[in-house]
């Protein structure tokens, strides 16, 4: 019987001692639990935001603000000047008056993103050319940057290929009547167009009446087609076309408006006409 007993005891003693750790408080030496795992995250940005705050500061022609994007590697390896030059030379080439994209897809990886778009430069020469080209981009500190090479313009120019315009005159002979005169014989021409956007507002005045003084169309109606008050101004205007041999002379006028940013574009190419037209309004 006090054999029975012992054991009862023994047993209460074991369950006293286990009880001891249930709440969670402490464990049987006075000791405290150590604390759960913690666990935090840091998050990537979004290379697609890189990706199209890159795009839309060349749609606003803001070269400086493009540059500052590029990762170091690419920095290293061409300096702003020659960034720059890139890209005004094919805005000249191909007498850029418009820039529009598209994102398409993207990949992301913890230090590394691919940016896949569509690009629409809109040409007054050719009208738009519509390219697919990939931005890569790498993280430096907390922020993408742009991993450059001339794809990201367009992809035909890897390897340092250049844009270049050419122009083909259609071979057409002249058109007389039965006595011999002329009716329409080829001759040089030369197509004008405006880019409202980029006007001063200071040389508004000068170029509106210089364009009227070499066109014939109206200061009235070019203030009309450039400015509307009715509506927003167009990308693009064109104003007309004139002989070669008459722009060629007034041509140091509209140099300025020439230069980058482009004000006004110039085309040249071979039109039928009628002897004496002097203009032919698009």
């Amino acid at each position: 019987m006090k054999r029975a007993i012992l054991l009862s005891a023994l047993f209460v003693l074991i369950l006293g001692a286990c009880s001891g750790n249930s709440n969670g408080e402490g464990t049987s030496n006075g000791e405290s639990a150590l604390p759960g795992p913690s666990i935090t995250t840091d998050n990537t940005p979004d290379a697609e935001e890189a990706a199209e705050a890159y795009l839309n500061a060349w749609q606003e022609n803001d070269l400086a603000a493009m540059y500052a994007m590029l990762s170091t590697l690419s920095q290293d390896a061409f300096s702003f000047e020659e960034f720059e030059a890139r890209y005004e030379h094919v805005s000249r080439e191909a007498n850029l008056f418009n820039i529009e994209y598209e994102i398409l897809q993207s990949l992301t990886n913890p230090n590394s993103a691919q940016v896949a778009y569509r690009l629409i430069l809109h040409s007054a020469i050719i009208g738009p050319i519509t390219r697919e080209t990939m931005m890569n981009l790498s993280l430096e500190g907390k922020e993408w940057r742009v991993g450059w090479d001339d794809t990201l313009i367009l992809p035909e120019l890897e390897g340092g290929n250049t844009l270049s315009m050419e122009r083909f005159d259609p071979a057409r002979g002249n058109i007389y009547d039965n006595e011999g005169s002329a009716l329409a014989v080829n001759t040089s021409a030369v197509a004008i167009g405006v880019i409202p956007e980029q006007i001063l507002e200071e040389e508004a005045n000068l170029l509106i009446s210089s364009l009227s003084n070499l066109t014939g169309v109206p200061v009235s109606t070019l203030n009309k087609e450039i400015f509307p008050e009715d509506r927003q101004a167009p990308f693009y205007v064109g104003v007309g076309e004139v002989p070669a041999d008459v722009f060629a002379p007034r041509e140091i006028v509209f140099q300025a408006f020439l230069e980058y940013p482009i004000v006004i574009t110039i085309h040249v190419f071979i039109l039928m006409a009628a002897p004496r037209r002097n203009l032919l309004v698009m």
